[in-house]
């Protein structure tokens, strides 16, 4: 093996311990999260912005911003290959995920990811019937999902739902924190998804708070 494969070998190598000693903020998830979690607030008229600018991207489509706090997190727009990859139901016309948001470190052997999914819902306006069939989707995935972890906002027609219980590689298991909104035959879905310390008592990465609280509707 010549010198400058065994230089990128390293290298690799250097990067996977360096993340596997990555050790993000926590906050406990429960029941109090949805007073940590804002509700989107509406922008005015949003500049020439569209993609991703410093740490936000803006959609120009389907008006909705979002932002990373910092270089732990990365924008990534999906590929068409990727989006079939995750099931039939993502090719449809009426779903689309313009981003995808992804931890620049692995913890505990998975890759925080978080998915911003947009699908014209039509003349649906029920966020109560809207948060059932998200908690049913979720727990077809493998989802445990309790009632009272569903949690429904019908003032500003958003709902949050915690779920637990996942699995990834048949072993490490995965939670879940969303929030849906839905506004003008739109419905916005923003998902996390990580792995926690302790499944019985699941914490969610503070960065993907922050996240999730950047998250803004523009008019």
């Amino acid at each position: 093996m010549d010198n400058k494969k065994q230089v990128e070998i390293l290298s690799v190598v250097k990067s996977i311990l360096e993340s596997l000693l990555y050790a993000p903020d926590m906050i406990d998830v429960g029941r109090d999260i949805w007073k940590r979690l804002k509700r989107p607030s509406e922008l005015g008229e949003p500049k020439t912005k569209n993609g991703i600018v410093g740490n936000t991207f803006y959609s120009g489509k389907y008006k909705f911003q979002i932002s990373i706090p910092d270089d732990n997190w990365r924008f990534w727009e999906p590929t068409p290959q990727y989006i079939a990859s995750l099931g039939t139901d993502y090719t449809l016309p009426n779903l689309d995920v313009p981003i995808i948001i992804l931890s620049t470190n692995m913890i505990r052997l998975y890759r925080p990811i978080m998915f911003i999914t947009v699908e014209d819902v039509g003349t649906f306006t029920s966020i109560q019937e809207l948060a059932q069939l998200e908690k049913m989707s979720l727990e077809t995935d493998g989802y445990l999902v309790d009632q009272e972890n569903v949690k429904i906002q019908s003032r500003n027609n958003s709902a949050g739902i915690i779920a637990t219980g996942g699995t990834y590689l048949q072993r490490q298991i995965v939670s879940c924190v969303e929030m849906i909104y839905l506004r003008a035959s739109k419905a916005f879905y923003i998902q996390a998804h990580y792995v926690p310390d302790d499944p019985e008592t699941p914490q969610m990465f503070g960065g993907m708070q922050d996240i999730l609280s950047s998250f803004k509707l523009i008019k």
